[in-house]
């Protein structure tokens, strides 16, 4: 859901291309296509109905947007993520952008978080 906040991501994610694509072999292992699922599942307000248009499962709740294979994707091969035990928000966060940007260097496009990158520097001034 944070992710869906930055105007860049959804921009990226929600256009056609990443779900259309015919050469996708293994849609498991493919984070952009995961992504694009999540983002437009979010966006597209089916799961978000209120009043009478939502339709309730037997135990009374709406159903929602369950990105289980995304889950299942970014936990494989981390020994933290692949568990179901509480994982540090901050740590998934920054290891999924990292995966977003490989997967993004792959398809030789950019990945939707530069607005999250900046530049640090380190300054000495002499108050002599």
């Amino acid at each position: 859901q944070v992710l869906n906040t930055i105007p860049e991501f959804v921009n990226c994610y929600s256009k056609a291309e990443w779900l259309d694509r015919g050469d996708l072999t293994d849609p498991a292992s493919d984070l952009t296509l995961q992504l694009a699922k999540l983002c437009q599942g979010l966006n597209s307000g089916v799961y978000s109905r209120e009043g009478e248009e939502a339709v309730l499962r037997e135990e009374g709740s709406q159903p929602g947007v369950t990105p289980i294979m995304l889950r299942q994707l970014v936990g494989k091969g981390h020994a933290e993520f692949s568990s179901n035990r509480q994982q540090d928000s901050q740590e998934l966060f920054l290891y999924l952008l990292e995966l977003m940007e490989r997967a993004h260097k792959k398809s030789n496009s950019q990945a939707p978080i530069t607005c999250l990158q900046f530049m640090a520097e380190d300054r000495t001034e002499c108050t002599a």
